[in-house]
């Protein structure tokens, strides 16, 4: 059981696992004094996602099938990331030129660990949520194999 700080320095150093498009990925966003994200992600279309981590071994859910209180915080330090950008819009857009309304972006958890109501129920939840992506950090190697895979192909 590492610490969330861990993570932080592997996706630091290999930033390609977040968002393996991304133009620019910068750790440990100041939003003011109030706020500081794990990530800002600046999206080559100039679009931006403030990103929450937190460990694999977090749950999602809870035996009940329930959102844990982890995830629920996870989510609620997004909207408050995204609320800070809106409030201060113009501040925002000195250290993140062009930013305006962010979405968001939760890496927590290990989606095999999840049962099959579970994924049902995470991608309910991800449908209704247009601006939170939430991924498990098995997802993004997964999603970083499917990159190199591409890259790999012959012609």
């Amino acid at each position: 059981c590492r610490a969330e700080s861990t993570y932080q320095g592997l996706i630091t150093e290999n930033p390609v696992f977040l968002e393996p498009l991304a133009a620019e990925i910068i750790p440990r966003a100041a939003l003011g004094l109030e706020f500081k994200t794990d990530y800002v992600l600046r999206r080559h279309d100039g679009r931006y996602v403030v990103v929450e981590i937190e460990k694999p071994q977090d749950q999602l859910f809870t035996r009940a099938n329930d959102f844990t209180a982890e995830f629920t915080h996870a989510t609620g330090q997004i909207l408050d990331f995204q609320q800070w950008v809106v409030d201060n819009v113009a501040y925002a857009q000195r250290h993140f030129p062009g930013i305006r309304t962010p979405s968001g972006m939760l890496v927590m958890g290990m989606r095999k660990r999840l049962s099959e109501r579970q994924l049902q129920k995470l991608e309910r939840w991800q449908f209704n949520s247009n601006a939170i992506e939430v991924l498990a950090f098995d997802d993004l190697a997964t999603r970083a194999s499917a990159v190199l895979a591409s890259l790999l192909k012959p012609a």
